[in-house]
């Protein structure tokens, strides 16, 4: 594991290299965390910052304690913006679940397959339909009634 989620006691959270702690803290330090340390309690480690942390004289060390380890930095990146949301980081997270490959799947398993099933036409309202039927019946009545009116009225 190359680098950690620190957090510090001024309640920072950072990801950085594993190896700013000091060698007794690394061979103290659990490799796997599987749950929040007790961030209140004593069993503070001393980190050395380099980066935004600074001292005039040089690189200073921190009071701070690992909340995670990973070889991946974008990775921890990502859990320490979890954390600092209020997730829980250590919970794993489900897998996807992958779909078989169908060409690889045997010709007895093809047979025995359940056809899919048809899609249902969506129903429409049949009352909306049916006023919408009568309307225009009225109006083609009244149409005509209009044209045969019209045209005795040319005569």
């Amino acid at each position: 594991m190359e680098f950690a989620i620190y957090y510090f006691k001024d309640k920072s959270v950072e990801v950085g290299k594993t190896s700013w702690m000091s060698i007794e803290d690394q061979q103290r330090c659990p490799k796997l965390i599987t749950q929040c340390p007790n961030l209140e309690d004593d069993g503070w480690m001393k980190v050395k910052w380099d980066t935004g942390r600074k001292k005039s004289d040089g690189p200073a060390f921190f009071p701070a304690k690992v909340l995670m380890f990973g070889a991946s930095y974008s990775d921890l990146c990502k859990k320490r913006q979890g954390f600092i949301k209020g997730e829980d980081i250590w919970q794993e997270s489900p897998k996807r679940k992958s779909k078989p490959n169908n060409k690889w799947k045997a010709v007895e398993e093809e047979d025995q397959e359940v056809p899919p099933k048809k899609k249902k036409k969506r129903e429409t309202c049949s009352a909306e339909k049916e006023s919408a039927n009568l309307m225009i019946e009225e109006l083609k009545k009244q149409l005509a009634d209009k044209a045969s009116s019209e045209s005795s009225q040319q005569w």
